[in-house]
C-alpha cells in the first residue's frame, strides 16, 4: 500500500475517534449544565481543556468561580471545542480533517463510509454555536457522536480488512490510548488540588460515566466510588470497551497486522512485531488520594501480568505522594517482568552518592530492571519546599 494512502487513512481513524471522544465529554457537561452545583461544572471544563491540552479562552477556569458566571462561561467554551477553527482540536476542525483525509483516499475506503462522513461533515458546515445553544446542546452532541458511530460501523461492515483497514483501525486505538491516558492524568492533576487527601466522589463518578463504566463498577465493587479503585477499572479490565488495557491490546493488534503485511493471513507470514518493537509503560498511582498499600502492589502485579513493559512513578516534593525508590522497591517484590523506571527523580533535589547508591541497590535487588530517569523538573513549589533555587536548578 501507498505510505499516502496509509498515513491518511490513519489519520482518518484518529480524528473521528477525537471527534467522537470530545462529543461524548461535551453531552456529559451540557448534562452538568441543568442542575449540577458550580463547582462541579467548572471541574468538568477544567478536565475537558486539561485533557486537550489546551488553554480555554480567557485563562483558566476558576474551580471555585461565581456562579452568575458559569453559564455564559459555559457558552463560550464550548463554542471553542466545538466550531472554532484554529482551534484543531475542536469538533469541527476533526471533522473538517478526517474528511479531507477520507477525500484524497476515496479508493481505499467504501462508498458508504464516504458518504457518512461527507453528509455529517455538512451538517455541521450548516450549524453553529447559537443555533446549538437555543435548543438541547446534549441532544446535538448525542447526535454527533451516533454519526461517528456510525462511521465506525460502516467500516467495520462495507470496508475490506486488508492494510487499510488495519491502518484505519490503528489510528483509532492509538488516539484513544492518548485520549485515555491523557484524561485519567488530567483527574488525578485536578483532583490533586483537594487538600488533605480529600476527594469529591461526584468528580470520580463522571470519570465513570464517560467511560459507560459506572453500572460496571457498582456490580463488581458494590460500594462507594473510591478513586483507586475507578483507576482499577479503566486502566486494568480487559473486558471494559475502552479500557487502557483493552486499547492498547487492539492497537497491537492491528500492528502486528500491519507487520505481516498483505500475505498476512498466508502461514508464511512474519512473526508478529509485538514483543520486538512495542513498548507501552503504565505509571503506579501513588499520588491518587485514598490510594493504599495493597493497591498499589496489586496494580503492580496485573501490570506484570498484562500488556505493559515497565511501571513508573514521578517525583514530586509537595505532592501527597509515595517516595519514588521506596514504592519501586516494594513493585520488585511483587513482580518479575517489567522494568522499574522513574520518571522522573529531580536530581538537583537529592544527593548524587545517595542516589546513585539507592540506586545501584534496587537494580541489583530488581534483577537489573531499574531504569533511573533524573531530570530538574518544572515545578517551582517544589524547589520552595526543598529549600532551593529554582532558576538555579540545572546548575546543582
Amino acid at each position: 500500500m501507498l505510505s499516502r494512502n496509509a498515513q491518511n487513512l490513519y489519520w482518518i481513524g484518529r480524528y473521528l475517534e477525537r471527534a467522537g471522544h470530545l462529543c461524548r465529554l461535551l453531552r456529559l457537561q451540557s448534562e452538568v449544565l441543568i442542575d449540577r452545583p458550580v463547582r462541579e461544572i467548572h471541574f468538568g471544563w477544567n478536565r475537558i481543556y486539561s485533557n486537550l491540552d489546551r488553554e480555554p479562552p480567557g485563562g483558566s477556569v476558576d474551580l471555585f468561580g461565581d456562579e452568575d458566571f458559569a453559564l455564559a462561561d459555559s457558552y463560550a467554551l464550548a463554542d471553542d471545542l466545538t466550531f472554532e477553527r484554529s482551534n484543531l482540536s475542536s469538533v469541527f476542525s476533526c471533522f473538517a480533517m478526517g474528511r479531507d483525509n477520507a477525500r484524497q483516499t476515496r479508493q481505499c475506503i467504501s462508498p458508504e463510509v464516504w458518504t457518512t462522513l461527507n453528509t455529517s461533515f455538512q451538517k455541521l458546515q450548516l450549524l453553529d454555536m447559537p443555533s446549538v445553544w437555543q435548543g438541547e446542546p446534549r441532544f446535538f452532541y448525542q447526535e454527533t457522536e451516533s454519526d461517528i458511530n456510525t462511521f465506525g460501523g460502516l467500516t467495520e461492515s462495507t470496508m475490506y480488512h486488508d492494510e487499510g483497514w488495519s491502518f484505519l483501525q490503528l489510528g483509532r486505538y492509538v488516539e484513544r490510548v492518548g485520549g485515555v491516558c491523557s484524561l485519567l492524568n488530567s483527574q488525578i492533576e485536578i483532583s490533586g488540588l483537594q487538600e488533605d487527601g480529600e476527594y469529591f466522589e461526584a468528580d470520580w463518578t463522571s470519570l465513570l460515566r464517560i467511560f459507560h463504566a459506572v453500572e460496571v463498577y457498582h456490580h463488581i465493587h458494590k460500594a462507594d466510588v473510591v478513586p483507586g479503585r475507578v483507576l482499577d477499572l479503566l486502566v486494568s479490565d480487559p473486558l471494559l470497551p475502552e479500557s487502557l488495557s483493552r486499547s492498547m491490546n487492539l492497537a497491537m493488534t492491528e500492528i502486528d497486522n500491519i507487520g505481516r503485511g498483505p500475505r498476512r493471513h498466508s502461514p508464511a507470514a512474519p512473526r508478529p512485531l509485538r514483543e520486538k518493537d512495542v513498548k507501552v509503560g503504565i505509571g503506579l498511582p501513588g499520588n491518587v488520594p485514598g490510594t493504599k498499600g495493597e493497591f498499589i502492589l496489586e496494580w503492580a502485579r496485573r501490570a506484570d501480568a498484562g500488556p505493559f513493559s515497565s511501571l513508573g512513578t514521578i517525583d514530586r516534593l509537595v505532592y501527597d505522594n509515595y517516595e519514588p525508590l521506596v514504592i519501586l522497591s516494594a513493585a520488585a517484590g511483587a513482580t518479575s517482568r517489567v522494568r522499574l523506571l522513574t520518571c522522573v527523580l529531580l536530581a538537583p533535589l537529592h544527593n548524587p552518592g545517595i542516589l546513585a547508591k539507592q540506586g545501584a541497590s534496587l537494580d541489583a535487588i530488581s534483577g537489573g530492571r531499574l531504569t533511573l530517569g533524573v531530570g530538574v523538573g518544572r515545578r517551582p513549589d517544589d524547589y520552595k519546599a526543598a529549600p532551593a533555587e529554582y532558576s538555579q536548578r540545572a546548575a546543582r
